[in-house]
């Protein structure tokens, strides 16, 4: 059994953040765009300008978190585990989630109101699928670009921190 309090890369530089980000809010309207998934092969008008703006849907949602994450992150004495992963990826994929709805819902579908069935069935149907292609990627690229501090005793120094960097350059 995996331990959840094992320690993992994580990705506190700003930049990697937002790259990661753009790295995923480009990936899912390319799919969208290029392999129709859910059948968008009806021509309407501006059809590539509108599914690009699920893009927005999922890097507004990851830079919003980012502080609390640098925050939770900072209060574990810079160390980042398992279980934390757990609770950033699936708190920011149900904020993507309900982004993308309400992208859907008022400004493709044009609707006014709406229940929690069809937030629930948007998000079954339309957000489910993409979490096999989205979230392994993801988790590379958190993985890739994090890093692991590791503290260790100096004499002159009582502690210090050192960094073991994952990113690739």
């Amino acid at each position: 059994m995996i331990s959840l309090n094992k320690t993992l890369a994580y990705t506190k530089n700003w930049k990697h953040t937002f790259l990661i980000a753009l790295v995923l809010g480009i990936l899912v309207p390319v799919l969208l765009i290029t392999l129709e998934p859910f059948d968008n092969s009806n021509d309407f008008s501006y059809k590539y300008l509108i599914l690009s703006g699920y893009s927005l849907c999922i890097i507004i949602p990851i830079i919003l978190i980012h502080p609390f994450e640098n925050y939770v992150y900072n209060v574990q004495t810079k160390r980042w585990f398992i279980i934390n992963e757990f609770f950033y990826i699936t708190g920011t994929l149900l904020l993507i989630f309900l982004l993308s709805f309400l992208y859907h819902f008022f400004l493709i579908s044009l609707q006014s109101s709406f229940t929690s069935e069809a937030v629930w069935g948007f998000i079954k149907s339309f957000g489910l699928p993409f979490i096999p292609i989205v979230v392994p990627l993801w988790l590379y690229l958190r993985s890739n670009y994090g890093a692991i501090e590791v503290p260790f005793y100096d004499k002159e120094n009582s502690r210090s921190k050192k960094t073991v960097n994952h990113c690739w350059k």
